[in-house]
């Protein structure tokens, strides 16, 4: 959906917590936006997702798309069709995908979909104060200088 303010954005910072330590763990990941309050990820090396480790035992994370993080939950796509489904909407919005997707001939490809209520702040995982949090609005001032990934 390219109607979402923060559509265009390079990556986001997706935090998870560990799924034994229950530390925050954070990533920059590729992202697609599915409508203003959600996001599809995916990961597709041979090396475990780590990040899809963690948010498949504790579906509560934070996104942060360069202003401060929102609260999420997110929710595994088991379905092999709509991995592929993401997975080709990634392949369009960042051309190495393919490449990457290449190098990673053999590997089981994972994805996610995030989802906020609302523009609200995170508490929580990793989170600052309240007042450190931002919304989708706030989100879209800066960050764009962090290298993406998958």
């Amino acid at each position: 959906m390219s109607g979402a303010p923060f559509a265009q954005r390079k990556h986001v910072i997706l935090t998870t917590r560990g799924r034994k330590s229950g530390v925050p763990r954070r990533v920059t990941i590729w992202f697609v936006a599915d409508s203003e309050r959600a996001i599809s990820v995916q990961h597709t090396t041979a090396a475990a997702a780590q990040w899809f480790r963690n948010l498949s035992v504790d579906p509560n994370v934070t996104v942060d798309f360069g202003a401060g993080p929102i609260a999420a939950l997110a929710q595994p796509v088991t379905d092999p069709l709509a991995v592929q489904e993401i997975l080709t909407r990634i392949r369009r919005k960042y051309w190495t995908a393919w490449l990457i997707r290449l190098l990673a001939r053999g590997a089981s490809p994972v994805a996610a979909r995030i989802t906020w209520p609302s523009a609200a702040p995170a508490a929580g995982i990793g989170a600052g104060s309240a007042s450190e949090g931002g919304g989708v609005e706030r989100a879209l001032g800066g960050g764009e200088g962090r290298a993406g990934g998958s």
